[in-house]
């Protein structure tokens, strides 16, 4: 709605946004995921995301992968030294 020429935006367009944005980011880090050769950690993912000019942090990328896992678009595996990778279930040999 324009008052004075100032454009204000309503409580359910600013929700919208957010959740364009927060869409945006999911799909960035399975983008990651899934075009890596190998399971990420999420400090990786950070690191790939931060490559792309992504604004994130460490405590971001978790919560993330924790809704991601939670969802089922993320995989979350863990090594006999006890770290976390991820994977999106889609392999190499599936993308050729």
């Amino acid at each position: 709605m324009l008052d004075n020429g100032i454009f204000h935006h309503s409580a359910s367009s600013r929700k919208t946004i957010r959740e364009d944005k927060s869409e945006r980011l999911n799909a960035s880090m399975i983008a990651v995921i899934r075009l890596s050769a190998e399971p990420l950690s999420a400090e990786d993912i950070l690191f790939h995301l931060q490559e792309q000019k992504i604004p994130i942090s460490i405590t971001t990328v978790y919560n993330r992968l924790r809704q991601l896992v939670t969802k089922g678009s993320v995989t979350k595996h863990k090594s006999s030294g006890g770290s976390f990778t991820y994977t999106t279930g889609v392999t190499e040999i599936d993308r050729t």
